[in-house]
């Protein structure tokens, strides 16, 4: 067990030496696009400093600040883990897994003009006021598009009006995550990216109910629309994490427990001590009736436990309810 005193960062993984949490002071990259591979713990940062140890080489359409060189920034992590052990000894009531259509979950292809980029997750759900549904994801998945036009929907930018992104994303191509080959199963293009201005990414985590990213779906599709869970869990209530594995692997849900309910959070813990899939921004977090009760953000690890935490369903229906009063305007 750690001691009180000890910074604690159970959201990100060390993308060099793979520790998870990070303790101790954090060092996240501000070049690199949301993801896992813009961490550093203080041992690292420091090989990182001298040479030892180099940086992951930016991607295609990342931004090339200071000449190409990356730019990071020291975080501070939470203090004591006792809320964190609490959440470990959170008990699961025995429910039945819920069956997951093949046209359920998707992977999109953001696009921007001549530049395309591949995000992770996505889902499209049912919704009276969107006569052929919505597609939904988290707004950080667009992250590496959003830093190649420049456009800074981060929580610190407080002059982000919804607006810029919508903008300049021309469209976006999904396919059935599925298929045994993805990126050869087209389910289509969405309509237009819808304005939300209350959305935001950068929150501190767990503490993430602005990373929605929503647009309309055009009429005479095919995928399969679930519907938005009317409440959000209790705590200790089932729910599922869907997401695809390897090829080989043909589960399509990951087993987990509410473990904290709020306005402000959704956090769950897999009931298998199994690590989960990796990259599964925007991916769905189902109940046991197949509704839909949140958008996975992010993925932790504490003391042999695996933890998520996702925008929850009454959340996703305000920023809709939002939607829907100003297009009423």
């Amino acid at each position: 067990m750690l001691e009180a005193a000890i910074e604690v960062h159970p959201w990100n993984r060390c993308h060099q030496c793979e520790r998870q949490p990070i303790e101790g002071p954090r060092f996240e990259c501000q070049t690199c696009p949301a993801g896992p591979d813009r961490d550093l713990c203080v041992h690292c940062y420091s090989q990182l400093l001298d040479g030892s140890i180099k940086h992951p080489k930016m991607r295609r359409g990342s931004p090339a600040l200071d000449g190409g060189r990356h730019r990071f920034r020291q975080c501070r992590g939470a203090s004591g883990v006792e809320q964190l052990a609490l959440w470990s000894s959170v008990a699961a009531r025995t429910a039945t897994t819920p069956q997951v259509a093949d046209r359920f979950l998707l992977r999109p292809e953001f696009q921007t003009g001549r530049e395309s980029f591949l995000g992770t997750y996505g889902f499209p759900i049912r919704h009276e006021r969107a006569p052929h549904g919505l597609f939904c994801t988290a707004l950080h998945v667009l992250d590496e598009l959003a830093r190649n036009a420049g456009v800074d929907c981060s929580v610190e930018n407080t002059r982000y009006t919804g607006e810029e992104l919508p903008a300049i994303v021309s469209s976006v191509v999904v396919y059935y995550a599925f298929a045994p080959k993805w990126i050869f199963a087209e389910a289509g293009t969405t309509g237009r990216m819808i304005v939300l201005p209350d959305t935001r990414t950068g929150e501190k985590e767990p503490f993430c109910q602005r990373d929605v990213a929503l647009f309309t779906l055009p009429s005479g599709g095919t995928l399969h629309l679930a519907d938005l869970a009317p409440d959000i869990p209790d705590e200790g209530d089932p729910v599922w994490l869907v997401a695809s594995r390897v090829p080989k692997d043909d589960r399509r849900t990951m087993a987990a427990v509410a473990v904290a309910c709020t306005p402000q959070a959704l956090v769950f813990r897999f009931t298998s001590r199994e690590e989960p899939p990796r990259n599964t921004s925007g991916a769905p977090l189902i109940d046991e009736s197949g509704k839909v009760i949140g958008v996975n953000v992010g993925c932790g690890y504490f003391s042999g436990h695996h933890f998520g935490h996702a925008v929850h369903s009454a959340s996703i229906q305000r920023l809709i309810a939002s939607w829907v009063m100003s297009a009423g305007k």
